[in-house]
């Protein structure tokens, strides 16, 4: 069993809620002499226990894109001056998202601490590092942890492939299927890939066939789920199958819509509480679904892992796909009358197909809306129509399962 990453680990459960409370209270009372903030608070100005967060207003990821348009660039939300960020990060969406300067912010040392990533590792980072803040996220993991990283971002299957062969990498962090998409270039390119043996993923679906394969390779693959806004939110940890909340996280789960508790085990919509001395967050939505697995007698609260999203927005290679991007497209090509997404895995990799519904087989303006669809959610997609949509409501359907 990999040891703890520190102190915190080893607190009773009572201590950390008692912890968080204290702490969820002195940024109360912060916040609550700054006027900005005053309705953000609905009123309360200190919690008597840690169910008390009920009484605070949920903020809404999906509300994000216009307040920040409305009041550029972190709609007031931000405690200190942009000038004084490390990074800011402007996400599909698009999202603002900013980086304190404070070391272990991201909350990504613990997770790779607890995959076995250590010094002497040599990682390849497969993460993007434009504009999105994963590859900036897990590198500043790996270099608290003195790991030496290849900064590889996304695509270039072969160079990753022949990266891996000429630098010997030992680990990966990405998406849980480009990890895949790598290997098996190294062995249509006759390139040795058998020093690496550990990977963190997130921001994908991770399969049964995936794993199937990674074992078969040796690979020992480690999942966590985290957030653009927040870092890494949970991990997963040696023998365990769940996933166990960061130190620094308060996970409500609720009824979605609601931000009314359900009962351990039931999939509900993610609520997190950060205290951050800059960019704090109460009741957080980022609108994905979980479930608190049965975590008695550990030593901290465990989730079931990611269930999907509260809305109808869809995680494709680390990025997110929402209704309004649908409509983006829509928008450009008034040829569409209707149009969903369609999104499948073939062979453990994630494809996008715009389902619509139009009155011409013209491949000219299948080709612009395919370009539409790159352009917009920095994703590949193909066009396919069709007679009729059903009439379900549904703009994006994830078929993967």
């Amino acid at each position: 069993m990999t040891k703890p990453y520190d102190a915190l680990e080893s607190r009773s459960r009572e201590q950390r809620e008692a912890d968080h409370l204290a702490s969820i209270n002195g940024l109360l009372q912060k916040l609550s002499q700054k006027p900005e903030w005053e309705d953000r608070l609905g009123g309360v100005a200190a919690l008597e226990q840690l169910s008390d967060l009920q009484k605070l207003p949920v903020r809404y990821k999906s509300d994000l894109p216009e307040q920040q348009r409305n009041n550029p660039p972190f709609a007031n939300f931000l405690l200190a001056e942009a000038s004084d960020l490390r990074r800011m990060f402007f996400s599909p969406g698009p999202i603002a998202d900013p980086e304190s300067r404070q070391t272990g912010w991201w909350g990504t040392a613990r997770a790779l601490h607890h995959a076995g990533f250590k010094r002497g590792d040599i990682v390849q980072n497969c993460f993007s590092y434009h504009f999105t803040p994963a590859g900036a996220m897990f590198e500043c993991g790996l270099s608290e942890l003195g790991i030496a990283v290849i900064p590889a971002g996304t695509g270039q299957s072969e160079l990753q492939a022949k990266a891996v062969a000429h630098f010997k990498t030992t680990g990966y962090v990405g998406t849980p299927d480009y990890l895949r998409t790598i290997l098996e270039c190294a062995d249509e390119l006759g390139l040795d890939s058998s020093s690496l043996d550990k990977a963190l993923v997130t921001g994908g679906y991770y399969s049964p066939q995936l794993k199937e394969f990674y074992q078969k390779r040796g690979i020992r693959v480690f999942e966590c789920f985290g957030t653009a806004d927040l870092g890494v939110i949970a991990y997963q940890r040696e023998m365990d199958d769940v996933l166990w909340l960061n130190e620094n996280i308060l996970l409500e789960v609720v009824r979605p819509g609601t931000g009314i508790p359900v009962p351990v085990g039931e999939v509900g919509e993610a609520l997190i509480t950060r205290v951050d001395d800059v960019a704090p967050l109460i009741r957080f939505s980022t609108g994905d679904l979980t479930a608190f697995a049965d975590s008695a007698g550990c030593r901290q609260d465990a989730i079931v892992g990611w269930r999907g999203r509260a809305d109808q927005a869809a995680k494709i290679k680390g990025q997110f796909v929402r209704p309004q991007h649908i409509q983006e497209i829509c928008e450009r090509h008034p040829e569409i009358a209707r149009a969903r997404l369609e999104i499948s895995q073939t062979d453990g990799k994630d494809r996008m197909c715009l389902m619509i519904e139009c009155s011409t087989d013209d491949a000219a303006l299948f080709g612009a809306i395919e370009n539409s669809i790159q352009s917009i959610t920095n994703l590949k997609g193909s066009v396919k129509r069709v007679e009729q949509l059903p009439n379900d409501g549904l703009v994006i359907k994830d078929c993967r399962s």
